[in-house]
């Protein structure tokens, strides 16, 4: 049995309890919701939030890299004094530099909504 399955069971399980909004949460946010909005002054088209908000991510991502790239420089450039931009070293020094930071926000910044969803 399947994630989506498992994870509908489990919404189905929780409804009318205080969890339900959590498990509706995280399924909206790994699947497409089936709810969507049949009368009112809404705008009809194929972009809902999720897809909206998956096309920012894909917009960050270069400046994420660049963001990799420029904290190695820098950090190489005040350790040597001078330094390439565009190498291997810089962008890994980078990484290991932003991604830490990067898991964190989105854990904490996914774990707020979780618990003020409830």
């Amino acid at each position: 049995m399947g994630l989506k399955q498992n994870l509908h069971k489990l919404k189905e399980k929780y409804k009318g309890t205080k969890f339900e909004q959590s498990f509706g949460a995280l399924h909206t946010f790994l699947y497409l919701p089936n709810i969507t909005t049949h009368s009112g002054s809404h705008v009809r088209d194929a972009a809902d939030l999720k897809r909206v908000m998956n096309t920012v991510i894909m917009a960050m991502i270069p400046v994420l890299i660049f963001g990799m790239f420029n904290a190695g420089y820098q950090h190489n450039l005040a350790i040597n004094g001078v330094a390439d931009f565009l190498s291997i070293d810089n962008f890994i020094i980078g990484l290991k530099k932003i991604l830490p930071m990067l898991i964190v926000s989105y854990g904490v910044g996914l774990g707020i909504e979780f618990i003020l969803q409830q």
